[in-house]
């Protein structure tokens, strides 16, 4: 609907599909235009500081292509893992914060402090915790998402 003189005009259905689809130029323009400053950026500072899209295109499609000799599925799983984790926790406690004040009171200190901690942080004390592999990664992706998920849905609710 339109709105003419107050007054709501139907249109017709092409027209309700050409506006929809010249929406969506807009989200390829602001593709085009950061994959151009990226383009640029390779050019002024040179490959060893900024590969070029084009380049990095071609390694992330040879990667692809020969999956089974890289460690794609085992990032894959961790991060599966530990967003999926770090997502329920924190919407579910986030609901239950947003419902209750009292409850949001007694998480508000833990969850301003993990958000005030950078991730390199966590990191470093995951290595140290649980030492290389899969539980490190985990606790780093489940600790750096989870306050996130946390305050988006207290506020949310």
């Amino acid at each position: 609907m339109i709105l003419i003189d107050n007054v709501k005009k139907d249109r017709g259905a092409f027209l309700k599909v050409a506006d929809y689809l010249w929406g969506g130029f807009s989200g390829l323009a602001t593709i085009a235009l950061i994959i151009a400053l990226w383009q640029i950026g390779s050019e002024l500072g040179g490959e060893f500081l900024l590969p070029a899209p084009g380049a990095v295109f071609v390694r992330a499609y040879e990667l692809l292509a020969d999956y089974k000799n890289s460690e794609i599925n085992i990032t894959l799983v961790r991060s599966l893992v530990g967003v999926g984790t770090a997502c329920a926790i924190g919407i579910t406690l986030g609901l239950v914060a947003g419902a209750y004040r009292s409850f949001a009171a007694f998480l508000k200190p833990v969850i301003t402090t993990l958000l005030s901690m950078p991730p390199i942080i966590w990191i470093v004390l995951a290595i140290f915790w649980f030492g290389f592999g899969n539980a490190s990664t985990i606790f780093t992706i489940i600790i750096t998402v989870l306050p996130l998920t946390f305050a988006s849905s207290m506020v949310g609710m």
